[in-house]
């Protein structure tokens, strides 16, 4: 599927069907996925959609939070003319078309958890001039979260999330390139609390390979992963 898809407006559940994370998340629970057209776009929907995905620790409202409303109000009230949520906690909800992607990532969530403990998610989606407004002046272009196809990941505690990702992301990595591990795009730094986590993001998809950063302790840039 396409990713220039315009995800503030709904498409066609025949572009859900085309999208590999649709597939990978067939391949991941092993049963036929749910069609997000099912459910209602709202924070309540996606977390009923998710729960039906197989994933339990992880809520609509969480994903959808908006970290800087005043920089969603300024720059996106045309853009996002049905955006969710109420001018005092306005929510960043994409079309039902990225919600397949959202549960790819975050069935690695869910593995990285119960190992971690308790995750944060910080970012999903952020499009256009909001993702400009927000991210760190460094990040590269492309960014994973314009097309909703990654997490930002906080934890509580650095030590234990290092001890997730060598036990769930180091083996994907050394594993035989299937397609989830092909797609996969992962930014961590030893010793931090946030992780990235991205699935078939257009920039791993230009690539054909997966996509492994970390970040400078001094300017958050990202550095080849060492």
């Amino acid at each position: 599927m396409a990713d220039t898809v315009d995800l503030a407006s709904d498409v066609s559940y025949a572009d859900v069907v085309r999208d590999e994370h649709w597939s990978l998340i067939r391949l991941v629970t092993r049963s036929e996925p749910p069609n997000p057209y099912e459910y209602p776009r709202s924070d309540i929907g996606l977390t009923m959609y998710l729960r039906q995905c197989g994933i339990e620790h992880f809520c609509g409202r969480e994903v959808s939070h908006v970290e800087r409303p005043s920089a969603l109000d300024a720059r996106l009230a045309v853009e996002l003319p049905r955006s969710s949520g109420t001018p005092d906690e306005p929510l960043l909800l994409p079309a039902r078309v990225a919600w397949p992607r959202l549960a790819c990532v975050l069935h690695i969530a869910e593995s990285l958890r119960a190992i971690a403990g308790p995750l944060e998610v910080l970012h999903w989606w952020r499009p256009g001039a909001y993702n400009a407004a927000v991210s760190n002046a460094n990040e590269k272009p492309g960014s994973d979260h314009v097309t909703a196809s990654a997490v930002d990941i906080m934890a509580r505690d650095g030590s234990r999330l290092d001890a997730a990702v060598e036990a769930v992301i180091d083996p994907i990595w050394l594993a035989d390139r299937t397609d989830m591990v092909r797609g996969i795009s992962i930014g961590h730094r030893r010793g931090s609390l946030k992780i990235h986590v991205g699935v078939w993001a257009p920039a791993t998809r230009a690539k054909g390979a997966p996509r492994r950063w970390s970040y400078d302790p001094a300017t958050g840039a990202e550095v080849a992963y060492r």
